[in-house]
Protein backbone atom coordinates (compact mmCIF):
# COMPACT_ATOMS: atom_id res chain seq x y z
CA UNK A 1 0.00 0.00 0.00
CA UNK A 2 2.69 2.41 -0.94
CA UNK A 3 0.46 4.88 -2.78
CA UNK A 4 -1.72 5.39 0.76
CA UNK A 5 1.72 6.77 1.69
CA UNK A 6 1.37 9.79 -0.80
CA UNK A 7 4.12 11.39 -2.79
CA UNK A 8 7.25 13.31 -0.12
CA UNK A 9 6.87 16.98 -0.10
CA UNK A 10 10.26 17.17 -0.87
CA UNK A 11 9.89 15.29 -4.51
CA UNK A 12 8.10 17.98 -6.12
CA UNK A 13 9.34 21.54 -4.54
CA UNK A 14 8.42 23.74 -7.51
CA UNK A 15 4.70 22.58 -6.51
CA UNK A 16 4.54 24.65 -3.55
CA UNK A 17 3.83 28.55 -3.62
CA UNK A 18 7.04 30.52 -3.14
CA UNK A 19 5.36 32.32 -0.58
CA UNK A 20 3.14 31.75 2.49
CA UNK A 21 -0.29 33.10 3.05
CA UNK A 22 -0.31 35.42 5.82
CA UNK A 23 1.57 35.74 9.50
CA UNK A 24 -0.38 32.58 10.48
CA UNK A 25 0.91 30.33 8.28
CA UNK A 26 3.66 28.20 8.27
CA UNK A 27 4.75 24.76 6.21
CA UNK A 28 5.26 22.33 9.34
CA UNK A 29 5.62 23.04 13.02
CA UNK A 30 9.19 24.41 12.69
CA UNK A 31 10.71 24.95 16.27
CA UNK A 32 7.04 25.41 17.79
CA UNK A 33 7.40 23.77 21.33
CA UNK A 34 5.05 20.90 21.79
CA UNK A 35 2.92 22.38 25.14
CA UNK A 36 1.08 24.82 23.00
CA UNK A 37 -2.43 24.88 23.22
CA UNK A 38 -5.43 25.45 21.37
CA UNK A 39 -9.00 25.89 21.81
CA UNK A 40 -10.10 23.89 18.59
CA UNK A 41 -7.82 21.75 16.17
CA UNK A 42 -9.42 21.56 12.49
CA UNK A 43 -8.34 18.70 10.45
CA UNK A 44 -8.16 20.13 6.66
CA UNK A 45 -8.10 23.47 5.03
CA UNK A 46 -11.25 22.42 2.53
CA UNK A 47 -14.95 23.68 2.12
CA UNK A 48 -15.60 22.31 5.43
CA UNK A 49 -12.48 22.73 7.73
CA UNK A 50 -12.19 26.95 6.12
CA UNK A 51 -15.92 27.81 6.89
CA UNK A 52 -15.42 26.25 10.55
CA UNK A 53 -12.48 27.35 11.22
CA UNK A 54 -13.68 31.27 10.17
CA UNK A 55 -16.54 30.70 12.58
CA UNK A 56 -14.55 29.70 15.22
CA UNK A 57 -11.94 32.28 15.12
CA UNK A 58 -14.78 34.87 14.35
CA UNK A 59 -16.26 33.47 18.16
CA UNK A 60 -12.90 34.71 19.93
CA UNK A 61 -11.54 31.23 19.61
CA UNK A 62 -7.75 30.18 19.50
CA UNK A 63 -7.79 27.84 16.22
CA UNK A 64 -5.46 25.85 14.96
CA UNK A 65 -5.76 24.10 11.17
CA UNK A 66 -3.93 21.78 9.99
CA UNK A 67 -3.56 20.45 6.40
CA UNK A 68 -0.89 17.74 4.94
CA UNK A 69 -0.87 19.30 1.76
CA UNK A 70 1.06 22.82 0.84
CA UNK A 71 -0.22 26.18 -0.86
CA UNK A 72 0.34 25.22 -4.31
CA UNK A 73 2.16 27.54 -7.02
CA UNK A 74 -0.42 29.25 -9.37
CA UNK A 75 1.50 27.18 -12.52
CA UNK A 76 -0.06 23.44 -10.99
CA UNK A 77 -2.72 22.56 -12.85
CA UNK A 78 -5.27 19.72 -11.59
CA UNK A 79 -3.20 17.11 -13.44
CA UNK A 80 -0.27 18.08 -11.27
CA UNK A 81 -2.14 18.24 -8.40
CA UNK A 82 -3.74 15.00 -8.27
CA UNK A 83 -0.05 13.42 -8.49
CA UNK A 84 0.69 14.93 -5.31
CA UNK A 85 -2.40 13.01 -3.86
CA UNK A 86 -2.46 9.59 -1.35
CA UNK A 87 -4.24 7.46 -3.60
CA UNK A 88 -7.83 5.61 -2.04
CA UNK A 89 -7.89 2.04 -1.15
CA UNK A 90 -10.28 0.61 -3.56
CA UNK A 91 -10.92 -3.01 -5.26
CA UNK A 92 -9.31 -3.39 -8.58
CA UNK A 93 -11.08 -5.72 -11.56
CA UNK A 94 -10.68 -9.55 -9.90
CA UNK A 95 -12.22 -7.91 -6.39
CA UNK A 96 -8.93 -7.37 -4.47
CA UNK A 97 -8.06 -4.58 -2.56
CA UNK A 98 -5.48 -2.36 -4.68
CA UNK A 99 -3.66 1.74 -3.36
CA UNK A 100 -4.56 2.81 -7.08
CA UNK A 101 -8.39 3.82 -6.18
CA UNK A 102 -9.09 7.73 -7.45
CA UNK A 103 -7.63 10.41 -4.63
CA UNK A 104 -10.11 11.40 -1.85
CA UNK A 105 -9.42 14.78 -2.87
CA UNK A 106 -6.84 16.99 -3.93
CA UNK A 107 -4.66 17.52 -1.41
CA UNK A 108 -3.73 21.04 -1.08
CA UNK A 109 -4.12 24.29 0.56
CA UNK A 110 -7.86 24.87 0.18
CA UNK A 111 -9.03 21.52 -0.84
CA UNK A 112 -10.73 20.76 -4.30
CA UNK A 113 -12.65 24.34 -3.91
CA UNK A 114 -9.28 25.41 -5.52
CA UNK A 115 -10.42 23.52 -8.68
CA UNK A 116 -13.99 23.06 -8.47
CA UNK A 117 -16.35 24.65 -11.15
CA UNK A 118 -18.09 27.47 -9.01
CA UNK A 119 -21.57 25.51 -9.76
CA UNK A 120 -23.12 26.19 -6.12
CA UNK A 121 -26.62 24.49 -6.40
CA UNK A 122 -29.12 24.51 -3.43
CA UNK A 123 -30.59 21.14 -2.75
CA UNK A 124 -34.29 21.36 -3.70
CA UNK A 125 -36.72 19.47 -1.39
CA UNK A 126 -36.75 16.51 -3.21
CA UNK A 127 -33.11 15.89 -1.71
CA UNK A 128 -34.73 15.81 1.82
CA UNK A 129 -36.77 13.60 1.59
CA UNK A 130 -36.71 11.41 -1.93
CA UNK A 131 -39.70 9.60 -0.82
CA UNK A 132 -42.39 12.14 -2.35
CA UNK A 133 -41.00 11.07 -5.48
CA UNK A 134 -39.65 7.63 -5.59
CA UNK A 135 -40.58 4.48 -4.08
CA UNK A 136 -38.02 4.14 -1.07
CA UNK A 137 -40.04 1.41 0.55
CA UNK A 138 -39.69 0.77 4.22
CA UNK A 139 -36.28 2.63 4.49
CA UNK A 140 -36.25 5.87 6.34
CA UNK A 141 -34.57 8.57 3.80
CA UNK A 142 -35.93 11.54 5.08
CA UNK A 143 -33.85 14.26 6.19
CA UNK A 144 -33.92 16.28 9.69
CA UNK A 145 -34.48 19.00 8.54
CA UNK A 146 -36.04 20.57 5.07
CA UNK A 147 -34.91 23.27 2.91
CA UNK A 148 -36.74 25.93 4.51
CA UNK A 149 -34.92 25.53 7.74
CA UNK A 150 -31.51 25.60 5.72
CA UNK A 151 -31.97 28.56 3.39
CA UNK A 152 -30.64 31.06 6.30
CA UNK A 153 -27.46 29.51 6.16
CA UNK A 154 -27.54 29.13 2.39
CA UNK A 155 -28.03 32.86 2.49
CA UNK A 156 -25.33 33.88 4.08
CA UNK A 157 -22.37 31.52 2.37
CA UNK A 158 -23.90 32.54 -0.73
CA UNK A 159 -23.53 36.50 -0.03
CA UNK A 160 -19.62 35.39 1.25
CA UNK A 161 -19.09 33.42 -1.96
CA UNK A 162 -20.41 36.32 -4.08
CA UNK A 163 -22.80 33.63 -5.70
CA UNK A 164 -23.97 34.72 -8.82
CA UNK A 165 -27.24 33.20 -11.29
CA UNK A 166 -29.23 30.45 -10.21
CA UNK A 167 -32.93 29.86 -10.21
CA UNK A 168 -35.67 32.53 -9.18
CA UNK A 169 -37.11 32.77 -6.14
CA UNK A 170 -38.24 28.80 -5.31
CA UNK A 171 -41.37 29.87 -2.93
CA UNK A 172 -41.79 28.76 0.50
CA UNK A 173 -39.05 26.48 0.98
CA UNK A 174 -35.88 28.47 0.91
CA UNK A 175 -37.07 31.62 -1.08
CA UNK A 176 -34.94 34.18 -0.29
CA UNK A 177 -31.56 34.80 -1.81
CA UNK A 178 -28.48 37.05 -2.01
CA UNK A 179 -27.18 35.85 -5.07
CA UNK A 180 -26.35 38.49 -7.89
CA UNK A 181 -27.05 39.28 -11.24
CA UNK A 182 -25.76 36.03 -13.15
CA UNK A 183 -22.73 36.22 -15.51
CA UNK A 184 -23.19 36.52 -19.29
CA UNK A 185 -24.39 33.35 -21.09
CA UNK A 186 -21.86 31.61 -23.29
CA UNK A 187 -23.24 30.84 -27.42
CA UNK A 188 -23.16 27.20 -26.29
CA UNK A 189 -25.31 28.38 -23.00
CA UNK A 190 -27.79 30.35 -25.51
CA UNK A 191 -28.43 27.25 -27.51
CA UNK A 192 -29.12 25.19 -24.65
CA UNK A 193 -31.49 27.96 -23.43
CA UNK A 194 -33.14 28.33 -26.07
CA UNK A 195 -33.52 24.11 -26.79
CA UNK A 196 -34.60 23.85 -22.93
CA UNK A 197 -37.48 26.31 -23.38
CA UNK A 198 -38.56 24.32 -26.59
CA UNK A 199 -39.30 21.25 -24.73
CA UNK A 200 -41.36 23.09 -21.92
CA UNK A 201 -38.53 23.27 -19.20
CA UNK A 202 -37.65 26.44 -17.23
CA UNK A 203 -34.13 26.72 -17.85
CA UNK A 204 -31.76 29.16 -15.34
CA UNK A 205 -28.43 30.30 -15.45
CA UNK A 206 -25.82 27.98 -13.64
CA UNK A 207 -25.51 29.50 -9.86
CA UNK A 208 -21.51 30.32 -9.98
CA UNK A 209 -19.49 31.21 -7.07
CA UNK A 210 -17.64 33.37 -8.90
CA UNK A 211 -17.56 37.26 -9.02
CA UNK A 212 -19.15 38.88 -12.36
CA UNK A 213 -18.17 42.20 -10.70
CA UNK A 214 -15.49 43.50 -8.58
CA UNK A 215 -16.77 41.87 -4.99
CA UNK A 216 -15.33 42.18 -1.30
CA UNK A 217 -12.16 43.07 -2.33
CA UNK A 218 -11.67 40.52 -5.03
CA UNK A 219 -11.87 40.81 -8.79
CA UNK A 220 -14.41 40.29 -11.25
CA UNK A 221 -13.98 36.96 -13.74
CA UNK A 222 -11.80 38.44 -16.80
CA UNK A 223 -12.37 34.58 -18.42
CA UNK A 224 -8.76 34.09 -18.77
CA UNK A 225 -8.72 30.66 -18.11
CA UNK A 226 -10.90 27.24 -17.15
CA UNK A 227 -11.93 27.31 -13.52
CA UNK A 228 -11.52 23.74 -12.86
CA UNK A 229 -7.81 23.45 -14.67
CA UNK A 230 -5.86 26.41 -12.79
CA UNK A 231 -6.23 27.95 -9.19
CA UNK A 232 -8.18 31.16 -10.05
CA UNK A 233 -5.21 34.20 -11.27
CA UNK A 234 -7.43 37.38 -10.18
CA UNK A 235 -9.21 35.63 -6.69
CA UNK A 236 -12.54 36.14 -8.61
CA UNK A 237 -13.58 32.44 -7.71
CA UNK A 238 -14.91 31.83 -4.40
CA UNK A 239 -12.39 29.28 -3.48
CA UNK A 240 -11.98 29.11 0.48
CA UNK A 241 -8.82 30.29 0.68
CA UNK A 242 -9.51 33.70 -1.49
CA UNK A 243 -12.74 34.02 0.82
CA UNK A 244 -11.88 32.55 4.22
CA UNK A 245 -8.22 31.52 4.61
CA UNK A 246 -6.40 34.68 3.24
CA UNK A 247 -8.14 36.83 5.79
CA UNK A 248 -7.85 34.45 8.09
CA UNK A 249 -4.12 34.13 8.05
CA UNK A 250 -3.82 37.56 9.36
CA UNK A 251 -5.92 36.91 12.57
CA UNK A 252 -3.99 36.47 15.84
CA UNK A 253 -6.01 33.97 17.11
CA UNK A 254 -5.80 31.73 14.02
CA UNK A 255 -2.44 28.89 13.10
CA UNK A 256 -2.41 27.11 9.78
CA UNK A 257 0.19 24.25 9.35
CA UNK A 258 0.54 23.24 6.39
CA UNK A 259 2.29 19.85 5.16
CA UNK A 260 0.70 18.61 8.41
CA UNK A 261 -1.08 15.33 8.25
CA UNK A 262 -3.40 14.40 11.28
CA UNK A 263 -2.45 11.01 12.30
CA UNK A 264 -4.32 10.03 15.41
CA UNK A 265 -6.67 11.45 18.03
CA UNK A 266 -5.12 10.33 21.65
CA UNK A 267 -7.41 10.01 24.39
CA UNK A 268 -6.78 9.90 28.48
CA UNK A 269 -10.40 8.81 28.72
CA UNK A 270 -13.02 7.54 26.76
CA UNK A 271 -15.02 9.83 24.72
CA UNK A 272 -12.76 12.65 25.10
CA UNK A 273 -9.65 13.88 22.90
CA UNK A 274 -6.52 15.17 24.81
CA UNK A 275 -4.64 15.67 21.66
CA UNK A 276 -3.97 15.34 17.87
CA UNK A 277 -1.06 13.28 17.12
CA UNK A 278 0.55 15.06 13.99
CA UNK A 279 3.07 14.20 11.60
CA UNK A 280 5.47 16.58 10.08
CA UNK A 281 5.56 15.99 6.70
CA UNK A 282 8.73 18.61 6.31
CA UNK A 283 10.69 17.42 9.17
CA UNK A 284 9.29 13.80 9.03
CA UNK A 285 8.74 14.00 12.95
CA UNK A 286 5.71 13.17 14.73
CA UNK A 287 4.14 15.78 18.13
CA UNK A 288 0.88 15.87 19.25
CA UNK A 289 -1.12 19.15 19.50
CA UNK A 290 -3.60 19.87 22.45
CA UNK A 291 -7.59 20.67 21.04
CA UNK A 292 -7.88 22.27 24.76
CA UNK A 293 -7.24 24.55 27.02
CA UNK A 294 -5.06 23.13 29.66
CA UNK A 295 -7.20 23.81 32.81
CA UNK A 296 -10.29 21.43 30.59
CA UNK A 297 -9.56 18.81 32.91
CA UNK A 298 -10.78 20.64 35.99
CA UNK A 299 -13.21 22.66 34.54
CA UNK A 300 -15.27 20.43 31.53
CA UNK A 301 -17.26 22.77 30.58
CA UNK A 302 -14.25 24.70 28.77
CA UNK A 303 -13.54 21.81 27.15
CA UNK A 304 -12.79 22.67 23.11
CA UNK A 305 -13.36 19.90 20.36
CA UNK A 306 -11.02 18.72 17.37
CA UNK A 307 -13.10 19.71 14.36
CA UNK A 308 -12.58 16.69 11.66
CA UNK A 309 -13.70 18.75 8.38
CA UNK A 310 -13.63 16.83 4.91
CA UNK A 311 -15.92 17.01 1.74
CA UNK A 312 -16.69 13.46 1.06
CA UNK A 313 -16.43 12.45 -2.75
CA UNK A 314 -16.07 8.51 -2.00
CA UNK A 315 -16.12 6.51 0.87
CA UNK A 316 -13.57 8.20 3.96
CA UNK A 317 -11.13 6.80 5.96
CA UNK A 318 -12.42 5.10 9.03
CA UNK A 319 -10.94 8.04 11.39
CA UNK A 320 -13.28 10.67 9.25
CA UNK A 321 -16.52 7.96 9.30
CA UNK A 322 -16.49 7.60 13.27
CA UNK A 323 -16.63 10.38 15.12
CA UNK A 324 -18.96 9.90 17.60
CA UNK A 325 -16.89 8.26 20.36
CA UNK A 326 -13.97 11.30 20.63
CA UNK A 327 -16.70 13.82 21.35
CA UNK A 328 -15.73 16.25 19.01
CA UNK A 329 -17.24 17.79 16.53
CA UNK A 330 -17.22 16.60 12.30
CA UNK A 331 -18.43 18.32 9.50
CA UNK A 332 -18.77 16.32 6.46
CA UNK A 333 -20.88 16.43 3.70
Amino acid sequence: MEHLRGPSPLANPGARHPELLGPAHRDGFGDETEDRVWDVCVIGSGASGAVAADRLVRQGLDVLMVEEGFRLAEHVDLDEAETLCRQAVARDDEGDWTDEGWPWTTSNLGGGTVFYGGASFRYQPFDFDPGTLIDTGTTEVRWPYTLAELAPYYEVLERRLGVCGGPPAEGANGARHSRGPAHEPSAAARVLYAAGESLGYRPFPTPLAINRDPYQGRAGCDRVSLCVSHACPTGAKGDVVAVFLAPLAAHPNFTLRTGVRAVRLEQDRTGEVSALRCLDRVSGQSRGCAPARSSWRAMRSRRRPCCCARVRRTPPPVSATTPAWWGGACASS
